[in-house]
């Protein structure tokens, strides 16, 4: 099988890659210069951070989120939406184990009183 004619030449990395410092000098941007027109990406657990969080950060994460999705600015990859999909259903059911012991030990407390 005959190789690829730019790779007939041992030197074709320099055309790929013509300014080789640039490769090690790459600096992002801050957060400050970004923030208003980025496309933000959420991962699985910037989904379940609500279900571990009070309601006041519940209010401003839904802000947060309606105005990015409003902007057509929020992105939830397919792969994080199954995975939360499967990992709401742990959360909840920790949730409500958290929710039941406090009840029992709120009545537990309310009958020894």
């Amino acid at each position: 099988m005959p190789e690829e004619p730019e790779k007939l030449n041992i030197f074709y990395r320099d055309a790929v890659y013509p300014d080789a410092h640039g490769i090690f000098s790459f600096h992002p941007k801050s957060l400050a210069e970004i923030k208003d027109d980025c496309i933000i990406f959420l991962d699985t657990n910037s989904l379940l951070v609500p279900y571990t969080t009070g309601k006041q950060s519940l209010e401003e994460i839904g802000k947060i989120y309606k105005e990015l999705a409003r902007l057509n600015r929020l992105v939830v990859p397919g792969q994080v939406a199954r995975e939360f999909a499967e990992h709401r259903v742990t959360r909840l059911k920790e949730l409500y184990q958290q929710i039941s012991r406090k009840g029992l030990r709120s009545v537990w407390a309310i009958i020894h009183y």
